[in-house]
């Protein structure tokens, strides 16, 4: 996969309710080992707890969705991106 398509299946996977489907789009954009860190919170390594990291943030801004806002860019084991969260109003 591109680095775009990995993004892209990671901004879906934050917009995914049904956890199949969420599920399958962190195989495809997640490691194993990966740490997923913003100012807000840390994640555990590891594609399970990203998964319940995501299905907190469906139940505490209900209808909310992630929205890509730049390109990405990866240096140091890193991917960079910048996205805004977008509220059902």
């Amino acid at each position: 996969m591109t680095l775009d398509e990995i993004v892209s299946a990671y901004c879906a996977a934050w917009n995914e309710k049904d956890e199949v489907a969420r599920t399958a789009l962190l195989e495809k954009s997640w490691g194993d080992s990966g740490v997923y860190e913003d100012p807000t919170s840390a994640v555990p390594p590891g594609r399970a707890a990203l998964h319940a990291h995501i299905a907190g943030f469906h139940r505490a801004y209900a209808g909310a969705r992630l929205v890509r806002t730049s390109r990405a860019d990866q240096h140091h084991g890193k991917i960079h991106f910048t996205w805004q969260m977008m509220l059902p109003d």
